[in-house]
């Protein structure tokens, strides 16, 4: 019963049809690493299906993590404002392509959207599970002040913006586990959602239009062909 329970949302519209048809990868390596770190002392969930996910609500977690996508922002944003009204101590953390680059921009978004407690800003993976050992050090506390690179706040409290720097890339890949290989894909795949696999990170070339156009993604991170070979055959056996 001591366990840390998080739920990941990489939510989408279903009003007129399923809006995103991939599996919940994003956010499942962030869950695969989580997990592969703290072990039997968390507890992880991932979502897709609105409806799912307010079902679960009913238990609720001690953190809830959006994906924050431009499609599914409003989505989002209004699951968690109904979250910090009916939950005020679960912690809601965002993270994905759909946050501002300039610095203004940043804490005018980080001031205006008070749902959000935290923003992963760019890689997620060691930046949400170094937040996640913060706040359990600290008892939740929010206005820790906390220097996590990659995390962005707002603290109401004393009405000042965090914005740590960012951190370093992931080298290897392989050092995110596979959340197909630990089982985190299945429910999904099972329910005819296309799987997806993350072969590589970044590009050389700045193409405005594409998130991987900033500075940050020039280099390309690659992830090992065993993994990628491990999770082609496990993804296989449901085709």
């Amino acid at each position: 019963k001591n366990k840390l329970k998080i739920y990941f949302a990489d939510l989408t519209y279903v009003h007129q049809g399923l809006q995103s048809e991939i599996v919940p990868y994003s956010v499942g390596c962030i869950a695969a690493y989580t997990k592969e770190k703290m072990g039997q002392n968390v507890e992880v969930s991932i979502f897709k299906k609105p409806d799912t996910f307010v079902k679960a609500l009913d238990d609720p977690p001690h953190i809830v993590a959006f994906s924050n996508y431009v499609w599914n922002f409003s989505l989002v944003s209004e699951f968690a404002k109904a979250i910090k009204k009916v939950y005020p101590k679960v912690v809601v953390v965002f993270g994905g392509p759909n946050y501002p680059t300039e610095d203004s921009e940043q804490i005018d978004f980080l001031q205006k959207n008070s749902q959000v407690d935290f923003f992963i800003v760019k890689e997620g993976e060691r930046a949400f599970y170094n937040l996640v050992t913060s706040l359990t050090e600290n008892k939740f506390n929010l206005h820790m002040g906390y220097p996590i690179p990659s995390v962005h706040y707002f603290d109401r409290k004393t009405n000042t913006p965090f914005r740590n720097e960012i951190a370093d890339r992931i080298n290897d890949l392989s050092e995110i586990p596979s959340p197909y290989l630990m089982g985190m894909m299945d429910e999904y795949l099972d329910d005819g959602f296309m799987p997806i696999i993350q072969t590589n990170r970044g590009c050389p070339f700045a193409c405005t239009f594409c998130v991987e156009g900033d500075f940050y993604y020039q280099k390309i991170k690659r992830s090992s062909q065993e993994k990628v070979k491990d999770e082609l055959e496990y993804i296989a056996k449901y085709l």
